[in-house]
């Protein structure tokens, strides 16, 4: 799988022209779905329970209220009802999700296949006026496998990623997450836009389908669905 796409820094870095993906412009953590993979991880049940403890309207696309991230990660950590142990992102982008919850005092490894993941890590820290996840690999999913602590991961995230890991790649490592999160009884965690399902390949961006299908497979392999909807997903194993 080609990762080098990721390797430009624009195309992390917002879109004037597309309002909903500036929430990170603003020193938000975006509404709609990262917020809520951060609001699942800490035992959250659904979408329209973190839509109203945040405040924010239709699916969140409209970045508003506007408000800062430390604000968000406050209003969010007043319902905390399931402490993670420790956290895997994979596909974490700017690092919104894992600096988030690093703030919350969770212990994150963060897997990125851009090779500016740094850099990207550096804006969005001082943006936030926050911390780094404890471990940051920026390496494709595959080549970071066997350099990811597996011990005690307990919730695995993809924020607006799956859809970019080649069905081949996703194949190879979804083994050990399923393996990791039985182990330890924990939580998969895929969110996007709440609507934006069916993803259809459209290379070289999107390139595994995800589907009804696809979530009834994941559905099956675990023990127990928390919440489903449109494209949120959280399973415990």
């Amino acid at each position: 799988m080609d990762t080098s796409i990721y390797n430009d820094l624009d195309y992390f870095l917002g879109s004037p022209e597309n309002p909903e993906q500036n929430s990170w412009e603003n020193g938000q953590i975006r509404f709609g779905s990262q917020c809520e993979a951060i609001a699942y991880s800490l035992g959250y049940t659904s979408f329209s329970e973190v839509k109203e403890v945040l405040g924010f309207i239709g699916d969140g696309s409209a970045c508003e209220p506007i408000m800062g991230a430390k604000k968000q990660l406050e209003l969010l950590s007043q319902n905390i009802r399931r402490r993670p142990k420790e956290v895997l992102e994979i596909g974490g982008g700017r690092g919104e999700v894992a600096v988030g919850l690093t703030h919350l005092g969770f212990y994150v490894q963060m897997v990125e296949a851009c090779c500016k993941t740094a850099r990207l890590l550096d804006l969005t820290t001082k943006k936030f006026g926050m911390s780094r996840p404890a471990a940051v690999i920026d390496r494709p999913i595959r080549e970071a496998l066997p350099i990811i602590d597996w011990t005690c991961i307990d919730t695995v995230i993809f924020v607006e990623s799956i859809e970019h890991i080649s069905p081949k790649d996703f194949d190879y490592v979804y083994p050990m997450i399923k393996e990791t999160l039985r182990r330890n009884k924990g939580y998969l965690i895929i969110t996007n836009w709440i609507g934006f399902i069916p993803i259809v390949p459209a290379p070289p961006y999107h390139l595994k389908l995800i589907d009804d299908a696809f979530y009834d497979q994941l559905s099956n392999d675990a023990k127990k669905v928390i919440y489903r909807e449109g494209s949120h997903l959280v399973l415990q194993y």
